[in-house]
């Protein structure tokens, strides 16, 4: 059960249920702060997805906004496709009435790909023993938000039992498999001495009863 639950493979599937493979930061004179769900831009889609990315994006206004690489820009709609040099992406927002656009504000989307992203997670997170109760397990992970580490847990049991339920079916459906196949060679095999023993009371001209 450790071993399952602190897979690459597992965590991989969390980072894309959670879409944690981004971050948006918002840029602040001191310090950059991450805000989860709590930004008002979300990234939709990007192309190929493997790359490792740091896009500068500002509000034009709340239909329009621009990304800044180097010294070039590139302009883009909310819920169209923006083409970039090497990508394209896909951004929407989550305005609501009280949200001022400040078009000279900075967010910083960080873009990673689901391995690295995995890989980084797994680092700060731990899975124990407890030790009154042997039987049961003690997950713990290290987040700056404690609402995406709760959420993250939360998906880490989900993803957990949905790979237990996938892997019974596989092994269900493994051992159905088996016994169709031994039910066709025990056939054929029962067809053949019946085969056998007509052949031998024909040849020898004798009367066997045998009870089925």
């Amino acid at each position: 059960d450790v071993r399952i639950l602190r897979s690459r493979a597992l965590m991989e599937e969390v980072v894309d249920s959670l879409k944690l493979n981004y971050r948006l930061l918002h840029v602040g004179q001191v310090r950059n702060t991450d805000l989860y769900k709590e930004g008002p831009l979300v990234l939709d889609s990007i192309s190929p997805p493997s790359n490792n990315m740091i896009y500068e994006v500002r509000f034009l206004d709340e239909n329009y906004y621009q990304i800044l690489i180097g010294e070039s820009t590139y302009d883009g709609q909310f819920g169209d496709t923006t083409y970039l040099p090497n990508s394209k992406i896909r951004l929407l927002t989550q305005l609501d009435s009280n949200t001022v656009i400040n078009n000279e504000q900075t967010y910083i989307l960080e873009a990673r790909n689901t391995k690295s992203r995995a890989a980084s997670l797994l680092q700060r997170f731990s899975v124990n023993y407890e030790k009154s109760q042997p039987t049961l397990l003690d997950l713990f992970i290290l987040d700056e938000i404690p609402e995406r580490g709760v959420h993250l847990l939360n998906q880490i049991i989900k993803t957990y039992n949905q790979l237990n339920i996938s892997d019974k079916s596989r092994t269900g459906e493994n051992t159905l498999v088996f016994i169709d196949d031994r039910i066709d060679i025990l056939a054929t095999e029962l067809n053949t001495a019946e085969r056998a023993l007509e052949s031998y009371k024909t040849k020898e001209n004798v009367t066997l009863d045998i009870a089925t």
